[in-house]
């Protein structure tokens, strides 16, 4: 059994946490390597030689040229990320920290840009289910993918919690800017150096490389 650390004070006064899933919540085991989705034979079909950066970047990009193809590639992305939900494992200690937080009386939300079938996949498969229907992920209106605020903001709705009362938690630039634009506090999993990096050149101040630092023994 555990109980919270608030090593840096984040938590107090904070009502709502709210999770990327991808780093905090989920990872790929060590030695597992996906397929890059420039190296599918379907991208190449609709997108050619089309320069890829992160999946979800391509997607606003597609939007905003307002791309034919954008339907289908979104299909090829949703495709692969059940793929990665298939694979992908829990973050040590994640499991054991969100329900730490919900035993609290924390209010807790997943805040993703992955699709609902891969974000609930990988909830469902290993049990995680302190996020109850609190679950926002990517929507129809793909421009609306963080760094936009809009899956936080949904949260912030949902719950009815205020934004000065939430804490988000993701591992990406796209999480500390999008944390910002709700103005809602933000807390950096840096659970690589490279990811350390990142969030730091984004203007995270607090970081943590694991849930350990934030759990303590009862």
């Amino acid at each position: 059994m555990y109980t919270l650390n608030d090593k840096f004070g984040c938590f107090e006064g904070k009502r709502l946490i709210l999770f990327d899933l991808d780093g905090p919540i989920a990872m790929q085991p060590k030695g597992h390597k996906s397929a890059r989705l420039d190296e599918d034979e379907r991208y190449v079909q609709l997108l050619g030689d089309y320069p890829l950066t992160h999946p979800h970047e391509l997607l606003v990009k597609l939007v905003k040229e307002e791309n034919p193809v954008l339907q289908d590639v979104e299909r090829l992305v949703t495709s692969k990320e059940r793929l990665s939900a298939e694979s992908a494992i829990l973050t040590p200690l994640a499991k054991e920290f969100v329900e730490t937080l919900e035993q609290l009386h924390f209010g807790l939300a997943v805040t993703s840009n992955g699709s609902i079938e891969a974000v609930d996949r990988f909830l469902e498969k290993n049990s995680v289910t302190s996020f109850g229907e609190h679950v926002y992920t990517r929507t129809s209106d793909r421009i609306l993918l963080k760094p936009d605020p809009d899956c936080i903001q949904r949260a912030i709705a949902n719950t009815g919690i205020a934004a000065s009362d939430s804490l988000m938690i993701g591992d990406s630039w796209s999480d500390v800017v999008a944390a910002k634009s709700a103005g809602v506090a933000f807390l950096g999993f840096a659970w690589t150096e490279e990811k350390k990096q990142e969030l730091l050149e984004a203007g995270a101040q607090l970081l943590v490389s694991s849930w350990e630092e934030l759990l303590r023994q009862r």
